[in-house]
């Protein structure tokens, strides 16, 4: 599942995961997201960190707050290169922008097969 609030960039993510096999379902903001996950559960979610009235830490204790969802491995994205200093080293972070290989790789790390 990819949630980001750039509809570009959203649709680009979205081709290119399906092209290496992902099934994928986008929202572009937390509340359409949430919704989404608890209907389809999806192995993984890659996610915006700056979303419209939220975050991608929201999102994730959203996630976390519902037992169908609080298991599902989440991928966050970011620009800001201050928000990525002080991420938890529990979390996955992806850096933008970030090549082909960078996001297969953290699919890959997220979901192991």
């Amino acid at each position: 599942m990819v949630i980001e609030d750039n509809a570009d960039l959203r649709g680009m993510l979205s081709e290119l995961l399906y092209e290496i096999g992902y099934s994928v379902f986008s929202a572009g903001d937390m509340g359409g997201a949430c919704a989404i996950a608890q209907a389809i559960r999806p192995s993984v979610v890659l996610c915006d960190v700056v979303l419209p009235a939220g975050s991608g830490l929201e999102m994730i204790e959203q996630l976390r707050s519902h037992p169908e969802t609080r298991r599902i491995p989440v991928v966050l994205m970011s620009g800001h290169f201050n928000q990525l200093e002080h991420r938890s080293p529990n979390q996955r972070w992806l850096a933008k922008p970030f090549t082909t290989l960078e996001l297969a790789s953290a699919l890959r790390e997220a979901v192991p097969a």
